[in-house]
């Protein structure tokens, strides 16, 4: 990640090189940006909603630890997980459109469609149509 303060959250937490071996027994499910781009590479993360869940937690899980506001990495985590939401929401509504596929009309609007007849011939008549015998009356 190219923004500022962004290395804090490439690689795992290396707890013990840090000396913080309270790390395991506060921050439960541990995350960071390598992480996920490795998982989003070997198909762990599918979605796009793995994708944002993981990249929080990779936030939240630095906010949780570093838990004083003041705190330059949770200043950083906090900073991060608000452009990332920001920027994950205006992706999103671009791409929304893309995403839907064009598929079959559901049921509730096949049935707004006028009904149509096919004869054996592939020549049909709508409902609408009368027949040859109501019209030689």
């Amino acid at each position: 990640m190219g923004q500022p303060n962004a290395h804090w959250f490439n690689d795992p937490v290396d707890y013990v090189a840090l000396g913080i071996l309270d790390y395991p027994t506060i921050v439960k499910n541990p995350m960071d940006l390598g992480t996920v781009k490795r998982n989003i590479e070997t198909g762990v993360i599918e979605t796009r909603e793995q994708f944002k869940t993981a990249v929080i937690l990779t936030f939240k899980n630095a906010i949780l630890y570093n838990e004083k506001r003041e705190n330059a990495v949770n200043i950083a985590a906090r900073t991060l997980q608000a452009g990332f939401e920001n920027r994950y929401r205006t992706q999103i509504e671009t791409l929304e459109p893309l995403d839907k596929p064009k598929e079959e009309p559901k049921e509730a609007e096949k049935k707004k469609e006028p009904a149509r007849n096919r004869s054996k011939s592939g020549k049909g008549s709508s409902g609408s149509r009368p027949s040859k015998a109501s019209r030689a009356k």
